[in-house]
């Protein structure tokens, strides 16, 4: 429970594009992303600048300690979906940071939008984002023919 109240939350900014674009285009992100091609910092600031205007998108970075952790977007689509991404700052893989960041920003939304499903779309393989999504109350519904499973949290 210490670790969980060491993480803090906060809105993303401008100031994070840099972070964020690293993140984005380390390898095993790329590895288990949809969209696994590299993208430029120029590509990436442009979308962050429209992602941060979009009242359809919240994007949040994680940080314990002053340091940035990761991040976590949340995507509303209708009818009262809300869409999860999260990634991780290569420093934190591996020490149970996921699980954290996923419970703590998951149940914000819950508090938040308490009438939403939140669904999460994992590509086929990824071993890790299953666990961590399982060990946040997230379950697989469907598999699809795509190569991703979706899992669901609701509040009820």
């Amino acid at each position: 429970m210490r670790r969980q109240n060491e993480l803090k939350l906060r809105s993303a900014t401008l100031e994070d594009a840099h972070d964020l674009w690293l993140w984005r285009n380390d390898p095993v992100t790329r590895a288990n992303s949809f969209h696994g091609q590299k993208i430029s910092l120029r590509e990436h600031t442009r979308w962050l600048q429209k992602s941060l205007r979009s009242r359809r998108r919240r994007i949040y970075i994680a940080t314990r300690k002053g340091e940035r952790a990761g991040t976590i977007r949340f995507d509303f689509l209708p009818p009262k979906v809300i869409q999860i991404s999260i990634n991780l700052s290569p420093e934190f893989r591996g020490k149970g940071y996921g699980k954290l960041i996923l419970k703590k920003a998951s149940d914000l939304m819950i508090k938040k939008y308490p009438d939403h499903f939140q669904k999460a779309l994992i590509k086929k393989g990824n071993q890790k984002s299953e666990k961590v999504f399982t060990s946040a109350g997230f379950l697989k519904i469907h598999e699809t023919e795509e190569g991703y499973s979706v899992w669901i949290r609701n509040s009820h």
